[in-house]
């Protein structure tokens, strides 16, 4: 079964055809070229087909993609016509959804999700806390919020969880290391490691992928922050650990490198949770649908400019 297109991919689609320019359609837009791009490359692979011809700066339809347009300016305009009605809609079962997310789901997933979300339910009121993955467990099941959206919890009783992507956890070095040369011995210990913050799932998680492998790590700086782990790795100070997918602008922009682990790859499930007992609205089922779907493609293309 082929994984449905989001509203928010077939208005990239359209906003390129207008444009016919990457830059322009990308300040509509507010997204970077590089973002946009992926998002492009991300419809194009799930139609199997090329939309658009570029070539020295230059982009135009294809004639498929010249095909398909109205088609999807229709539904565009359909899915308006939707999102209207709901405007119009006298009263609301839910006026408020609280959500309880760790700091790398509101950094990076959560704003392009409400970006599309609100466009459906324009006066609904959202809540957004950022927390690590037991905080998060341990409020939705004391019914602080209505869900969560974190990397799988190790315990979930009484949760009903709901996959919505998978990312894989790489080493991040600056363009000229020695490691982004294939068959480059790699001695990890010798390097200064910039590591999540000791404290953090994501540590825990890593400390005991390399524990499985006889390595001990002692990282020269530890943060909960993976953009200065980022800016760390570009100024030459160390090499750090990150998801791939958080990473992904500087990678295709060339200004950092995606190493694996190791033989043995270091990859963990999100997930968007909510009490067993609950039955979902209509906000919520679409909330979790647009998880699946912006992460699927966020996540979705891992190993790209990368280094295996």
């Amino acid at each position: 079964m082929h994984e449905p297109l989001s509203s928010h991919q077939l208005f990239v689609f359209a906003t390129l055809a207008r444009h016919l320019h990457m830059g322009k359609a990308a300040r509509e837009l507010q997204v970077t070229a590089s973002a946009l791009s992926h998002s492009l490359r991300t419809l194009e692979k799930h139609l199997g087909c090329s939309l658009f011809e570029r070539g020295n700066g230059a982009m135009k339809l294809t004639p498929i993609g010249a095909e398909l347009l109205p088609e999807t300016e229709a539904v565009l305009l359909q899915i308006q016509a939707l999102r209207d009605r709901t405007r119009e809609a006298p009263t609301r079962v839910q006026s408020t959804l609280r959500i309880a997310a760790s700091p790398t789901a509101c950094h990076y997933l959560l704003p392009n999700v409400l970006r599309e979300f609100v466009g459906s339910f324009p006066t609904l009121r959202i809540t957004m806390d950022p927390c690590s993955v037991s905080e998060a467990v341990d409020r939705v099941q004391r019914g602080e919020v209505d869900f969560a959206v974190c990397t799988e919890p190790e315990q979930a009783t009484g949760l009903t969880l709901i996959p919505i992507g998978r990312e894989e956890l790489r080493f991040l070095v600056p363009p000229a290391h020695p490691w982004t040369h294939r068959n480059q011995a790699r001695d990890i210990q010798s390097q200064a490691l910039i590591a999540p913050d000791r404290l953090s799932d994501t540590h825990k998680l890593i400390s005991e992928h390399f524990r499985k492998e006889k390595l001990e790590l002692h990282p020269l700086i530890e943060t909960s922050s993976e953009e200065a782990i980022k800016q760390f790795v570009r100024l030459g100070i160390g090499i750090g650990i990150l998801p791939e997918w958080t990473a992904r602008t500087e990678i295709e922009e060339g200004s950092l490198c995606s190493i694996s682990l190791g033989r043995k790859r270091l990859t963990r499930t999100w997930v968007v949770f909510h009490p067993r007992q609950h039955r979902l609205t209509l906000a919520e089922s679409l909330f979790a649908d647009l998880c699946r779907s912006v992460a699927r493609e966020l996540m979705g293309n891992t190993g790209e400019k990368s280094v295996a």
